[in-house]
């Protein structure tokens, strides 16, 4: 089963928001080479929609993802190491492992959190 993240979806929204404004500028400047290099944001937008980030869960862990400075990178988290599970809002989860801290933003929160926790033997 998999979850898509809120998060990549965020921040192709907001990056098309000003790929707009900068179609809309170089379109009243009369400058191609504007026009060029937004209309190309504007091709690395849509495939950052189309191949989005998302939450899969396997039958011994989870694929999460986490931020790093600007990067977010996969990491998997095994159900053994899971130690608490906690929603904090309608889209937001947190699981609590042995080291770190995941926070999950999916649309059904609590979907994702009894799906995890019937694989798991964690504490809600």
């Amino acid at each position: 089963m998999r979850f898509k993240e809120l998060r990549g979806l965020g921040v192709a929204l907001l990056l098309a928001i000003l790929d707009g404004v900068l179609i809309g500028l170089s379109l009243h400047a009369h400058d191609r080479m504007k026009l060029i290099v937004a209309l190309l944001l504007s091709f690395l937008i849509v495939i950052s929609l189309f191949m989005q980030f998302y939450i899969r869960l396997f039958d011994d862990g989870v694929i999460c993802y986490r931020s790093y400075i600007v990067a977010m990178l996969p990491q998997f988290v095994t159900y053994d190491s899971i130690q608490t599970i906690e929603q904090r809002g309608k889209h937001h989860v947190c699981l609590h492992t042995d080291q770190k801290t995941y926070h999950l933003y999916v649309w059904k929160a609590d979907k994702l959190r009894l799906q995890i926790e019937t694989k798991t033997k964690a504490e809600v």
